[in-house]
């Protein structure tokens, strides 16, 4: 199928649901179609990566985590040849990373099948366990746009239908050893846990940080730091 062949400075967007085994770290794809077009696979310590058009782009998250998680993987090619094009991870409808700095010679292409869970240039020894992704995969779906940030959180509302309680509540916590732990009311699964680290004298600020994959769950384990002058932290819908 030539829309799953891109190349050029043609834009592409790939998008799937996946729940990884905590206890395989190695390479694994979720989808692939070689290292020449484009692939999006989990490495060894659980990142997500995201190749295409001479770029890979790692995610921020680490996401073996035994959940379920969507990415959705985003070429977007500038104007012009000229200019620099941008890849983008979102994961659970919300921006992990990116990169504007994307060759502009564009995708090369290949003439591969695309596979969903394995790629067709690590299917055999000697590469290892051959990549094969050892988990669950589902809702794989290929764009020949590049999905706006706002394109990635409607899908991910539409694959987890959650009534989201868009009232107020309040973070509850608790202490066990150094394990901070934070909850929050389950039917606000879908609010964003972001936090700041400042001195002592600093207090609290503007500094925000988003917690990865807190969207997709009411609570937070969260070692702590002795060595950290305070630490602030809040719930934000929708996520920013």
């Amino acid at each position: 199928e030539p829309a799953f062949n891109p190349s050029g400075q043609q834009p592409f967007s790939v998008t799937a649901m996946f729940r990884g085994n905590p206890a395989d770290a190695r390479n694994q794809t979720i989808v692939g179609h070689t290292t020449t077009s484009w692939r999006l696979w989990m490495n060894a310590s659980g990142n997500l990566e995201w190749q295409i058009a001479g770029n890979t782009l790692n995610s921020s998250g680490i996401y073996n985590d035994g959940n379920w998680h969507q990415a959705v993987a985003v070429y977007a090619p500038a104007s012009s040849p000229a200019v620099t094009g941008t890849n983008l991870l979102y994961v659970d409808g919300v921006l992990d990373s990116s990169v504007s700095t994307v060759s502009t010679n564009g995708i090369g292409g290949s003439t591969s099948d695309v596979m969903i869970g394995a790629d067709p240039q690590y299917t055999n020894n000697p590469d290892a366990l051959g990549q094969q992704f050892a988990g669950q995969i589902c809702e794989v779906a290929l764009f020949t746009n590049a999905l706006t940030a706002a394109q990635a959180q409607q899908l991910y509302t539409a694959i987890n239908p959650i009534t989201v309680n868009t009232n107020p509540t309040n973070i509850v916590f608790s202490l066990s050893g150094n394990q901070l732990t934070l909850s929050w009311p389950a039917d606000h699964t879908g609010w964003m846990l972001q936090a700041q680290t400042n001195s002592l004298s600093t207090g609290i600020g503007t500094n925000w940080v988003d917690v990865a994959g807190s969207t997709n769950s009411n609570q937070a384990v969260i070692p702590v730091n002795l060595n950290n002058g305070s630490v602030f932290y809040r719930l934000v819908y929708p996520p920013q």
